[in-house]
């Protein structure tokens, strides 16, 4: 469910897409949406069959429906802009998806979680139209629950350990979303009738920031690993290339915010 649009200088502008992402997201909701016995919607499943027909993992996941619901917000305003329909096919996924993300405890030691929170907090604050659903709540609470789970990360010193006791997928998901905090950053700034109206939020950013100067390092320790394709690398090959790759150069991942016009 944590499918994600391209940057806006690669779109082509293309109304079908919107309409396509819309109708991706429906179909995701309802095959990953977990209800009740009187029909309520109560969670979202971490993994389903190919055939959506049941759950493998029935638990779920701590981003599932943080990720949908900016993401469906995302596409639901694409659709709209490019093509007028009012994008009304989202509106029940993306209102049960809020109720999901509400008084959520939102922290984690896990760096590559961190990462992802830090990423959508980062896609959150930058949302093109309307501010809704307690959008300054939501990411007051992001942003608190990433510097409690840092804090416990740094503290548990997984940084110091020899290469074998780590995975470097995971850490360098860290080091991308530790690059997104000068972006909540700026977007707090210039939000001055929104998110920059809350002392408290301005406070936690301004606490995480210092925190960035570890994607350098995290980074700077797994780069010979990958050079010399050691045995801690090549365990995990194919996604810590991935991931290295979008560390070394995050700007293209990081501008990810759903404006819908191919810019």
């Amino acid at each position: 469910m944590g499918a994600r649009p391209l940057p806006s200088r690669l779109r082509t502008g293309d109304s079908a897409y919107a309409r396509w992402a819309v109708e991706l997201g429906k179909a995701a909701f309802e095959g990953f949406a977990r209800r009740s016995a009187s029909g309520e919607i109560v969670g979202v499943y971490w993994k389903m069959s190919t055939d959506l027909s049941r759950p493998l993992v029935p638990a779920m996941g701590l981003h599932d429906a943080l990720d949908g619901f900016i993401t469906f917000r995302q596409a639901r305003h694409a659709d709209k802009t490019l093509t007028d329909s009012g994008a009304t096919g989202l509106g029940a996924a993306v209102e049960s998806l809020s109720v999901l993300c509400q008084h959520r405890n939102w922290s984690t030691d896990d760096p590559l979680g961190l990462g992802g929170l830090l990423f959508d907090a980062s896609r959150l604050c930058r949302l093109p139209g309307e501010r809704r659903f307690n959008d300054v709540r939501l990411l007051e609470e992001l942003t608190d629950g990433c510097r409690n789970g840092l804090i416990a990360f740094l503290t548990s010193r997984q940084l110091n350990r020899p290469a074998s006791y780590r995975l470097a997928f995971r850490e360098l998901g860290l080091a991308i979303g530790l690059r997104a905090l000068p972006i909540i950053a700026d977007a707090i700034t210039k939000d001055r009738s929104g998110f920059g109206i809350k002392p408290a939020l301005r406070r936690i950013v301004d606490l995480l920031l210092p925190y960035e100067s570890f994607s350098e390092k995290i980074v700077g320790f797994w780069m010979p690993h990958a050079q010399h394709h050691d045995a801690s690398w090549q365990a995990h090959q194919d996604i810590n290339d991935v991931m290295l790759a979008t560390a070394l150069i995050p700007d293209t991942f990081l501008s990810v915010r759903g404006i819908a016009h191919s810019g």
